[in-house]
């Protein structure tokens, strides 16, 4: 018989990738949603909309790139 061991499974990436959603939620979440309440016209600039979506882009920014070196880590081979 053949012993294939057991399969282990490591969560290294596991606060990395819950930092990452944090900050993904405050700059695509709440921060917008704070600016709500306020009349149309108050933050109705161009500073304003450009914060909101450079911040929304680099939430993106940083799940995309945790995805992809979480999964280029995980899927690498390991020399034994």
């Amino acid at each position: 018989s053949v012993n294939k061991g057991s399969v282990h499974i490591e969560a290294n990436w596991i606060w990395s990738g819950i930092g990452v959603l944090m900050y993904s939620s405050v700059v695509g979440i709440l921060y917008p949603a704070i600016l709500l309440p306020y009349p149309t016209n108050y933050y109705n600039d161009l500073q304003t909309k450009t914060l909101i979506i450079t911040l929304f882009s680099s939430g993106l920014l940083a799940i995309f790139l945790y995805l992809i070196i979480a999964v280029s880590k995980m899927t690498s081979r390991k020399e034994v």
